[in-house]
């Protein structure tokens, strides 16, 4: 079954991408604004990335706190918080011009309930939908994130040409009131775990990670995961830095480079959802994908025009994502339906903490050694993992 027939599936994937262009214009305009102030590959990766360091610790917490909540009314009351945090934020910038540290401490700030709304949304996908039609809501919901990266770009490009980063601020939490109108609207059938919660937070995050422990294929799945957050998504978060610091390049180029990024990384979600693999070859994807990925970032350090980086950076996102969309379909399709949210939250935790990690660690060595030089020893430290995973991928069919 496809996901596409099912109405409240199709009334949340239009509301939801339209609600991630919005969130792609406030980060591209904020990461913008912190390399104008600063000049400073250290705080504009700081910016850049800021949303997604409370993930890499509170993300455990949250998604056994989530499993425990009504995804519905925890959607409405998260998402409501998040324009309102939007809002506060564009206000604040037009007015007070605040310090990048400012700027900084709002994408951590607003990264809490991002992180909180992160296995809601999750896990509110498995519940518009029957199971014969997750695997293909799994690789839609990727392929509306992915053509997000590419519009989401394109639209703040335009906004910044025409009022300037500040003003492109208001575009995100406007963008939330669709997504808002959604959730008030649709009732979701109502949802009965497998089995008996644990009675408290500290024995469900230690019972998920026992399961996860002991399931070798989510296990290998979240390796997989956080080495290509680390190293390959850690790049394309700090995009604005290459653009500034690399490349010399200005608002347009910005806009350039991230749509070329989203290009490739929609090229690989359309590529996934038209081609549903069996686990096996699922496997394989995903690791050869990361296996392309350091190729091409050692490409986008040595390349010597500003055209022939921005299109590695574009075969980057798409290796990323490649590899990405196929370990989180196997966690979504093969985790037990009584670990989901959790085993679910684990995945976003290293997806979102590495991507984290990387962009700060990557900006803080691009402030002492020529940038090119970062590249390509990442690259070079991608190629090295992503061969190791590709051979102690686990072996047969499970489940």
């Amino acid at each position: 079954m496809h996901a596409l027939r099912v109405p409240i599936f199709r009334y949340y994937l239009a509301a939801n991408t339209f609600s991630y262009i919005g969130n792609w214009v406030e980060r591209l305009s904020l990461s913008w604004i912190a390399w104008q102030m600063s000049g400073s590959a250290l705080w504009t990766g700081l910016v850049a990335v800021g949303h997604l360091i409370p993930a890499a610790f509170l993300g455990p917490i949250f998604g056994a706190l989530t499993e425990r909540w009504e995804m519905r009314r925890a959607a409405i009351w998260l998402n409501s918080l998040l324009a309102l945090m939007s809002a506060s934020l564009f206000v604040v910038v037009i007015t007070l011009h605040p310090p990048v540290q400012f700027l900084a401490a709002a994408a951590l700030m607003i990264g809490v309930p991002t992180a909180l709304n992160q296995p809601v949304r999750l896990v509110l996908v498995s519940q518009m939908i029957p199971a014969a039609a997750l695997s293909s809501a799994t690789r839609l919901a990727a392929t509306s994130y992915n053509l997000s990266r590419v519009l989401g770009p394109a639209v703040a490009g335009l906004l910044i040409a025409r009022f300037n980063a500040d003003w492109s601020l208001a575009a995100n939490p406007l963008s939330y009131l669709p997504l808002l109108a959604v959730f008030v609207a649709v009732r979701l059938q109502p949802h009965a775990p497998n089995g008996q919660a644990p009675r408290s937070l500290l024995a469900s995050i230690l019972d998920g990670i026992r399961y996860i422990r002991r399931d070798h294929l989510i296990a290998w799945c979240m390796l997989v995961t956080a080495t290509n957050a680390l190293l390959a998504r850690g790049v394309l978060e700090i995009i604005p830095v290459i653009v500034g610091k690399l490349l010399k390049g200005d608002s347009a180029l910005l806009a350039t480079v991230t749509s070329v990024s989203g290009a490739g990384a929609i090229i690989a979600s359309v590529l996934a959802s038209s081609v549903i693999p069996n686990q096996a070859n699922a496997k394989k994807i995903t690791s050869l994908a990361a296996l392309a990925g350091g190729v091409a970032i050692i490409a986008a350090g040595a390349a010597p025009t500003t055209m022939l980086t921005a299109l590695a950076i574009g075969l980057i996102s798409f290796s990323a994502t490649l590899s990405s969309i196929n370990s989180q379909s196997l966690v979504y399709v093969f985790a037990d339906s009584a670990y989901r949210a959790r085993t679910l939250t684990w995945w976003s935790t290293f997806s979102l903490g590495a991507s984290a990690g990387g962009g700060v660690l990557l900006s803080s060595l691009a402030e002492l050694v020529p940038f090119s030089w970062v590249l390509t020893a990442t690259g070079a430290i991608a190629l090295f993992a992503a061969s190791a995973l590709f051979a102690t991928r686990p072996a047969g069919e499970y489940r």
